[in-house]
Formats: C-alpha cells, structure tokens, sequence
C-alpha cells in the first residue's frame, strides 16, 4: 500500500473504532478478496485485531503508526464535520496541516487532488501574518463567528499552517480527499 492508502485505511479504522470487512472494502472501494488480504497483512504486524462477528480495531501499534504517517504528512489534527459548513458538504473532514501555507498559491492543486481522490471539492485556508484566508482573498475568515465556533475549536494555529476543509458525500471520501491535499504538499 502507498503511504495515502495505508494513512487513509488507519484513519478510518480509528474513526470507526470497530468495522467490519464488508463495510471496510464499500468504503475503501476495493474487492472484499482485496481486503481480506490487506486486513491479514496489518493482523500479522500487530497492527490490528479482529473480533469474531464485530470487524476489526486499530490496535496500539497500529495507531502509533498512524501517527507517524500524520507526522510524515505535517497532519497535525484531523476532524469529521457532520452537515454543511461553510456552504459546502454534505460531509466534511478538517485537517490542520502545519507550516505548509508557503506551498499554496491560490489552492486549486490541492483542491485537484482531493478531487482526484474521491472528494466532491475542497476549500483550503492558509494562515500568515495572523490572518486565515482563502487564498487570493485578503478577508479574514477567523473572523466569521460561525467559523470560529464549527472550524476553529480546539485548533491553535501558527504562521504557514492550513486547514483543509474537504467535502463528499460520505466522510470517509472527504477524508481521502483531504489526506490527497497533504500528500500533494509533501
């Protein structure tokens, strides 16, 4: 597996907490053959277990490498968003991406990306001189009360930070989407 496959399958193992094997290849697209044999592979690392008639768990190792594949990407938090925000979902996945706003010129290849990936569009803010933007656009959002209550919460941003607000129909799309926007800054 790529690194974006093997990030999103453990990201969406540790959302789910428990999933089982017919559910997990709907939402990794992939044959259920296919997926046996990658559950298999990640069993043997240790970095799964399987529960008889439940599905399977992100164990403790299996985490742990799910947090140096964030670190790897510059993912400093991730964050499911039920309903539209922004004006845009009906799912959203936010993903704080730490020091890569010199990267981004007005978003649009990070927004191809989440798009080639599986998500429906995706907004990108970037925050320098104390001000999160769209790109190209002066306004600062922070402002918005709205976004400060449903975006902001629990994030401490610093200069050159992004947060990426990728939307599909299901979570688990917008959240390859957004892991494709942090792969194509990598």
């Amino acid at each position: 597996m790529n690194r974006l496959d093997e990030t999103y399958l453990l990201l969406v193992l540790r959302e789910l907490k428990t999933v089982g094997r017919y559910r997990l290849s709907a939402i990794l697209q992939k044959p259920e053959g296919a997926v046996r044999g990658i559950l298999r592979r990640y069993r043997q690392r240790g970095m799964i277990i399987s529960k008889p008639r439940k599905g399977v768990s992100l164990t403790a190792k299996g985490l742990q490498k799910l947090n140096q594949l964030l670190s790897d990407l510059s993912i400093g938090k991730t964050q499911v968003i039920k309903g539209k925000m922004l004006g845009v979902g009906p799912e959203n996945v936010l993903l704080h991406i730490k020091d890569k706003g010199h990267q981004v010129k007005l978003g649009v290849e990070q927004r191809d990306a989440a798009v080639a990936a599986g998500a429906r569009g995706a907004l990108i803010l970037v925050y320098k001189n104390h001000i999160l933007s769209l790109p190209g656009v002066y306004r600062d959002i922070a402002r918005d009360p709205g976004l400060e209550r449903n975006l902001l919460r629990g994030i401490h941003t610093s200069e050159n930070d992004i947060l990426a607000v990728s939307f599909a129909e299901a979570w688990w799309k917008a959240m390859r989407g957004g892991i494709a926007i942090a792969e194509s800054l990598s």
